[in-house]
Formats: C-alpha cells, sequence, structure tokens
C-alpha cells in the first residue's frame, strides 16, 4: 500500500466517520477495529443497532466505482469480525446488526465528488 494509497483510506474513513456522526446522528464506537480475522473500518452504533462500516475510497480518475470492490466474501469477514464484537460485548447482542458500505470518490484535488452511502449491504 503505498503513502498515497494510505492517505486516501484514512481521508476517507474521517468522511464516513463525519457523515455518521453528524449526517445521521450515530455514535462512532471504535476505527480500524480488527477481529476474528477481518477489519471493521468503522463501528457504529446507529439508532440501537450495531454496524460495521466498510469505507472504499478512490481518486475520481480510476474506472470501477469504490462499491464494486467489496464483494460477498468480505461482507462475510466484516460479519464474523461483527459478530465477535457482539458477542464479547453482550451489551449489544440483542441489538439489531448491519453491515453498510460508505463509497467515496475524490478528486485529484482531494474534494468529496461523490459519497454513496449503502444501507444493509449484506442484504
Amino acid at each position: 500500500m503505498t503513502i498515497r494509497t494510505r492517505g486516501t483510506g484514512i481521508r476517507g474513513e474521517d468522511l464516513a466517520a463525519a457523515h455518521f456522526a453528524s449526517e445521521l446522528g450515530a455514535r462512532v464506537l471504535a476505527r480500524n477495529l480488527r477481529l476474528a480475522g477481518a477489519e471493521i473500518d468503522l463501528l457504529v452504533e446507529d439508532a440501537g443497532d450495531l454496524v460495521a462500516v466498510e469505507v472504499k475510497t478512490r481518486i475520481g480518475t480510476q474506472p470501477a466505482l469504490p462499491e464494486e470492490a467489496v464483494g460477498t466474501a468480505k461482507l462475510r469477514r466484516i460479519e464474523r469480525a461483527l459478530a465477535a464484537y457482539a458477542q464479547a460485548n453482550p451489551a449489544y447482542e440483542p441489538c439489531g446488526w448491519r453491515i453498510d458500505v460508505v463509497a467515496i470518490t475524490l478528486g485529484a484535488d482531494g474534494q468529496v465528488l461523490r459519497l454513496r452511502h449503502v444501507r444493509d449491504a449484506s442484504a
């Protein structure tokens, strides 16, 4: 992973966290949480639900949409990690769970060209 790629990913996670906190009133519980062989980019509590958020950020010159990079295998790994978190934190076990994807496209200048929030991406 290059420094530019890492910086792009961090910028995307910051934007996604702000989206959940500011626009949706959700509470960000953790970032880059590693559990059960997977990483959860953002762990969020949203209206009583426990939400694992996969953030994909791309620079606008890339041909594929960021959300296209999240496949079934990735969603299953995130689901295992989310289940492990809920099991280790009994307060969240009875809550609803879901996996959301936030896909962000940035311009070469770092400005947001597109932010798409896919709610319950595993459904």
